[in-house]
């Protein structure tokens, strides 16, 4: 029963996420977890704790983050996981992201290292080394080493030029327009920005939570290069899609409560 009960609520948690209802995903994911038994297979926990971890990144609750990581640590050392490798990549890289995001950049760079170290087997391995190099990069970046980030950064997009993953080239970007504008270079920056609005345009679907994120950050290069008014133009777009976003939330609200 406990098993049973534990499966829908990941996958209702897998569907609530992907409607982009993170804290709602949250709940379930947790409420799966104190259902599973001893009996339940450990890969089922870690790959929900891999999930919270997920959420909770993306809520920027990253404290929680890292005690996920820390759980899938500990099941790691157990008789019955061995030291996975694919699993202990997996915690190395939740631990890197985490503490990149508290700005604890050498304990980042540290687990980005173990995580890029082992060997990716497979597609899933070589697609989370990729992650933790960006991460590992933007740890650099944290530590003003940006002759390491650049070098880190260019490893991916020159994997990344064969590489489906338009979500992978969207974060390299960014991460370079970001590192750009810090070292004053905002006609470079702004290239790199406007690489991340073609590939949100080029998949919407899959990327649009990160549209108001680009507009919001391509204005400043732009005021620093003269060009106000375009400056100007992208904060009130993003001003107007904010607004879009309130009324469709309050839509929601409307239903919800009238049932």
């Amino acid at each position: 029963m406990g098993q049973g009960s534990s499966k829908r609520e990941i996958d209702k948690g897998m569907r609530l996420y992907s409607e982009q209802k993170p804290e709602a995903a949250i709940n379930e994911w947790k409420s799966a977890l104190r259902r599973m038994t001893k009996k339940e297979k450990l890969p089922v926990k870690f790959n929900t704790l891999n999930y919270l971890c997920m959420a909770y990144f993306d809520t920027g609750k990253y404290r929680e983050v890292l005690a996920c990581a820390n759980q899938q640590l500990e099941m790691l050392n157990s008789k019955t996981m061995c030291n996975n490798a694919d699993f202990m990549q997996e915690a190395y890289f939740n631990l890197a992201r985490g503490y990149e995001k508290l700005s604890e950049f050498k304990k980042s760079i540290s687990y980005a290292k173990s995580c890029i170290e082992r060997e990716d087997n497979n597609e899933n391995a070589k697609a989370i080394k990729s992650f933790a190099t960006v991460c590992l990069a933007k740890a650099y970046h944290g530590l003003s080493d940006f002759y390491n980030a650049i070098n880190n950064f260019d490893s991916v997009v020159n994997k990344t030029e064969t590489s489906p993953s338009v979500h992978m080239k969207f974060l390299v970007y960014e991460s370079l327009g970001q590192l750009f504008a810090k070292l004053r270079d905002y006609d470079t920056a702004h290239q790199y920005y406007d690489k991340c609005l073609d590939i949100v345009q080029q998949d919407a679907a899959t990327l649009t939570k990160y549209k108001r994120r680009i507009q919001s950050q391509i204005a400043l290069p732009m005021l620093h290069m003269g060009r106000f008014n375009d400056a100007m133009e992208y904060c009130e777009v993003n001003k107007y899609i904010v607004l879009l976003d309130q009324k469709l939330l309050l839509s929601i609200y409307a239903r919800e409560k009238g049932r």
